[in-house]
């Protein structure tokens, strides 16, 4: 598995599902800096389950900073497309 620590700004409002499994989905600003000490600022999707996505729901806001500890995953789409998403292990918020 491919951990990560990330740390960005939450862009929009978190959506919370509440289905047959619990699902938070939302966007994340991050910036880092590439090659050439230029800085670059990517938005990722996030997802969260479970518990993870209760907690999120209830305490994520847009405009907020926080940090993710997570793993990668890729979603092929039809047009042939990949989109690297976050799914989210663990918030941390009030950063």
């Amino acid at each position: 598995m491919n951990r990560v620590f990330v740390a960005g700004i939450v862009v929009g409002q978190p959506a919370f599902r509440d289905r047959e499994k619990r699902h938070l989905i939302f966007r994340i600003c991050l910036c880092h800096r590439a090659a050439k000490r230029i800085v670059k600022r990517e938005i990722y999707t996030v997802n969260a389950w479970h518990s993870t996505a209760t907690w999120g729901a209830r305490n994520l806001k847009q405009g907020q900073y926080i940090a993710i500890e997570g793993y990668l995953t890729q979603r092929h789409l039809e047009n042939g497309e990949t989109l690297v998403e976050i799914t989210a292990v663990e918030f941390v918020s009030n950063m």
